[in-house]
């Protein structure tokens, strides 16, 4: 064997789980599909960083396409450091009513909060998760009778920018521009097929290449009888709305540091229409690019005399009915995989209830903060279907509780496509937590 375990992926869920099997005395290849970063260390201001990764954070169209119905957005990334490039360091904890929640609407969790608990932990400390500080936003949140939390996020020290994979202090060996196509299992290890038709071999291969590519890799590794045409998924619901008002004196915070947030947490006694809301500003209206102006109808010269808010929620899909993907058989992408097709299907009447009150909070809460309440608008609709990032659950019914492939013993599923929803706000800190579990029962599987 090349190794003893090859983690596929580099994003926040793969760089985790190789860095616990590094500890685990584990020699670890980590493969990247997409590209390395530039030359040189990444900047740690905000606007610095964004453009540093701006040329390597898209996802190569024809090598990673995908189909969808008009309007959907799948954020994604493909390069070193996956989809922590584009995200926003979030890192809240599941609650435990949220766990209760779950058993109450008849979709539980394999895992209880408890079960759970040393995992986040962990992940907490090796991310070095903290919470902001309170701001004039969150007074002024108060003073609209909402309790207004400050976000708990990753970010740098200093906290000017947040934190990304590729920040991650880790020994094993990376190497990008290497897609995985399928697995295939050999005596005592798996061998590991790139899309260059190179094949590497370890112990044991751990995926973490998203909910999506990871279920890919692993239908195309089994027989052709048994691979799956149609997965199912969960994901959010995701609203928005953005609010202009006359210039406001901007929450004191270092020059290039990320913006701070205020969160409203869903409220325990809700269980079919919990969401959370991330409130951030006032930012002055110029930070804003010149088409993004345009849209909003101002002049680069109007823009220095207004600031904005926004509001954002977020909640998971209907539980009791599944999002599906394809995996297209007859079109392929530009590495020859089957195409994925996200597959349009109505609201639920759950769905649409969460989605509407969603909706109303984000333009509710966006007009109250401003002093021009007519220039509010809602810029994300969770009625459409129009999310796509926080995929989850693609590889559930293949795995056992250890988030071990039954099909395919050695291999392990360590991101999104192990865990059974998106949960009820973001999921970040959930998935490191559950990449370093799944590490763990890896690194047990060789003692085993």
């Amino acid at each position: 064997m090349d190794v003893d375990a090859i983690v596929v992926g580099s994003g926040l869920c793969g760089t985790l789980a190789a860095r616990r099997l590094v500890r685990q005395g584990c020699s670890v290849l980590l493969l990247e599909g997409g590209p390395g970063l530039p030359r040189g260390r990444l900047p740690d201001d905000v606007a610095g960083f964004q453009r540093a990764v701006a040329t390597i954070a898209r996802a190569d169209g024809p090598a990673w396409s995908f189909r969808a119905p008009r309007g959907f957005e799948w954020h994604r990334a493909r390069a070193q450091g996956g989809r922590t490039l584009v995200w926003g360091g979030w890192m809240e904890r599941p609650p435990a009513d949220y766990f209760a929640a779950r058993r109450k609407l008849g979709a539980p969790w394999p895992l209880t909060a408890q079960g759970l608990s040393p995992w986040l932990r962990r992940a907490e400390q090796w991310l070095s998760v903290r919470s902001g500080s309170r701001t004039q936003l969150h007074a002024a949140l108060e003073r609209l009778g909402h309790c207004a939390a400050v976000k708990r996020e990753c970010v740098l020290p200093g906290g000017r920018r947040m934190w990304t994979a590729v920040d991650q202090k880790l020994s094993a060996r990376l190497r990008c521009d290497s897609p995985v196509t399928r697995l295939e299992r050999l005596p005592g290890g798996v061998a590991v097929e790139l899309a260059s038709k190179e094949t590497l071999s370890a112990t044991r291969v751990v995926l973490a290449a998203s909910p999506i590519e990871t279920a890919r890799i692993v239908e195309a590794s089994l027989p052709r009888a048994q691979r799956r045409q149609r997965l199912e998924l969960a994901d959010h619901l995701i609203a928005g709305a953005i609010a202009i008002s006359t210039r406001r004196p901007v929450t004191s915070r270092p020059v290039g540091a990320a913006e701070s947030s205020a969160v409203i947490h869903p409220d325990p006694r809700e269980q079919k229409a919990r969401f959370t809301v991330e409130v951030r500003g006032p930012t002055p209206l110029e930070t804003l690019d010149a088409e993004d102006l345009s849209t909003l109808g101002f002049t680069a010269a109007e823009a220095r005399r207004h600031s904005f808010f926004v509001v954002f929620a977020m909640g998971e899909t209907d539980p009791h009915a599944p999002r599906e993907l394809e995996l297209m058989a007859r079109a392929t992408d530009g590495l020859g995989r089957p195409l994925p097709r996200f597959v349009r299907r109505p609201h639920t009447r759950d769905e649409r209830r969460l989605a509407e009150r969603m909706n109303e909070r984000c333009l509710t809460l966006a007009g109250a903060l401003t002093d021009l309440p007519e220039k509010t608008f809602l810029i994300y609709d969770a009625l459409d279907f129009s999310s796509g990032g926080h995929e989850a659950g693609t590889c559930l019914e293949r795995l056992n509780a250890h988030g071990e492939v039954l099909e395919l013993p050695g291999v392990f599923v360590a991101d999104g496509a192990g865990v059974p929803a998106a949960t009820d706000r973001h999921p970040s800190l959930t998935l490191a937590a559950n990449a370093l579990r799944v590490a763990d029962a890896a690194a047990k599987s060789f003692r085993r």
